[in-house]
């Protein structure tokens, strides 16, 4: 068999085969390097943009504050929220309490929407960091490609809600 395979690497179609192997690994290895790079680049986006997000519309509306804590929006911050979703790239938002509770869920995601990740919201309620999840989506429920971002809400240091953001 080994006497075999060296006389086939000695003949035309041997020497081509070495040729193509030699191509197609850089080849592969070079759209391995990118999809990471580029899949990297979409999560340090979308962390940067929905914390800004976020920052906006908490530093904007303090109503929203008080609403982690219980108490219910009023009707200036419940429009507020209402149409948050339906400018820009956040197309989706939920509000998370620090027991867990949602506190608000952005209209245009149906009773039946998106899958609830209690885990990734008790671990970004915990850790107080930010977390990413890529995912493929299926219309009309969701774009081709979106991330999930689940940014802490944090006053005088101490995490007291997350909102769980559809970029």
């Amino acid at each position: 068999m080994k006497r075999h395979f060296i006389r086939f690497l000695k003949t035309e179609h041997g020497r081509l085969a070495i040729l193509a192997v030699c191509v197609a690994l850089p080849v592969l290895g070079g759209m391995l390097l990118c999809q990471f790079l580029l899949g990297k680049m979409l999560r340090e986006d979308a962390k940067a943009t929905s914390s800004k997000w976020v920052s906006m519309l908490v530093a904007r509306n303090p109503d929203i504050v008080t609403m982690l804590s219980g108490a219910a929006p009023s009707d200036q911050t419940r429009h507020l929220l209402d149409e948050a979703s339906q400018v820009g790239d956040i197309y989706r938002f939920r509000i998370w309490d620090t027991s867990g509770h949602l506190a608000f869920k952005s209209e245009r995601m149906t009773s039946a929407g998106a899958r609830m990740n209690g885990k990734r919201v008790a671990e970004a309620l915990l850790s107080g960091s930010i977390i990413n999840e890529v995912h493929a989506g299926n219309p009309p429920q969701n774009v081709p490609f979106f991330v999930e971002s689940f940014i802490p809400v944090k006053r005088n240091g101490a995490v007291i809600g997350v909102f769980d953001v559809y970029l």
